[in-house]
């Protein structure tokens, strides 16, 4: 078959993803836009085993109009002629034109999604367009049982959902992190990591929940300095913490009145080349989200080996 697959811009794990289908049947791969402010991956420009096409190549698409992204896509498929489009979600301008290009066409639609029902309040009118919007889909792709059982709700029969939309590339983990601790001497020098450490990746936002991540984390100190356990066998470990965003400062902030910054580390963003060496040198992941649709970085910490919290 020839299957199209629809993202906004591919980032590392859509990469992936598409040269794992790319395996099975012909892909085209069709990223809306070049940048995007959203996310900091660099772009790949690495040679694909999958046809890849961008629309939008000099910006990001969501600042282009309705008709414009209409034509773009339309004349995209038109020319491809796939037997199937999977398309990323039920909102994006971009999605939604390749859904009216599929009724047209009479080509099946599958709805990628890792919604559920617990994300946030739900709107009776809201739901019921979405409802609408899913019915004109032929499958599903989600994540997880929770992301399937929000389509069934939204009208999709549950055979025609399937799970496995949120995977990494569990190989490039494990064996770049086994490299990296192979010589783990020479990369913690080189990248001034601790000897011991808790590992946190994640955006700087409300919902990180990584000011209670911090606070936790000086009470788990305070705790350590106070135990009667050998000092020698149970030193408290650092914590790291990748990632950046609007809350950056003020938890700079946290940490000075916590009295932290001697043992938090913020690297901040970390390209996608760059991950390993923080997941093979750490002893455990920590992953604090009060929500969260799914958290790849749980997939790329136990792909890494690492005990998950």
């Amino acid at each position: 078959m020839k299957i199209a697959v629809i993202f906004h811009r591919f980032g590392p794990y859509h990469f992936a993803r598409l040269e794992a289908a790319a395996q099975r049947c012909e892909i085209i791969g069709i990223e809306l836009a070049a940048e995007t402010r959203e996310y900091a991956w660099s772009r790949i420009n690495r040679p694909a085993s999958f046809e890849r096409i961008t629309l939008f190549p000099d910006g990001d698409s969501r600042s282009a109009s309705k008709d414009e992204i209409q034509t773009r896509v339309n004349e995209c498929l038109s020319a491809q002629r796939p037997d199937a489009v999977a398309i990323p979600g039920w909102s994006d301008k971009g999605a939604l034109a390749a859904l009216q290009w599929c009724i047209r066409s009479q080509t099946p639609a599958v709805v990628m999604s890792e919604s559920s029902e617990i994300d946030e309040p739900r709107t009776r009118w809201k739901e019921w367009i979405k409802r609408a919007i899913v019915g004109l889909c032929s499958a599903a792709l989600v994540g997880g049982r929770t992301h399937a059982d929000y389509l069934a709700r939204l009208g999709m029969p549950a055979e025609r959902v399937f799970l496995g939309y949120d995977a990494v590339d569990n190989g490039y983990f494990g064996d770049r992190a086994a490299e990296v601790r192979g010589q783990r001497s020479e990369v913690r020098k080189k990248h001034g990591l601790p000897e011991n450490y808790f590992l946190a990746s994640a955006r700087f936002i409300e919902k990180k929940n990584l000011f209670r991540l911090l606070q936790a984390y000086a009470n788990y100190r305070k705790l350590s300095s106070i135990s009667n356990l050998p000092s020698t066998n149970f030193a408290p470990w650092d914590l790291v913490l990748l990632g950046d965003g609007p809350l950056r400062e003020t938890l700079n902030s946290q940490l000075s009145t916590l009295n932290l910054h001697a043992h938090v580390h913020l690297p901040g963003f970390k390209q996608y080349d760059e991950l390993p060496v923080y997941y093979g040198l750490a002893d455990a992941f920590i992953h604090a989200s009060t929500t969260e649709q799914w958290g790849l970085v749980v997939n790329e910490a136990m792909a890494s080996g690492l005990p998950v919290l």
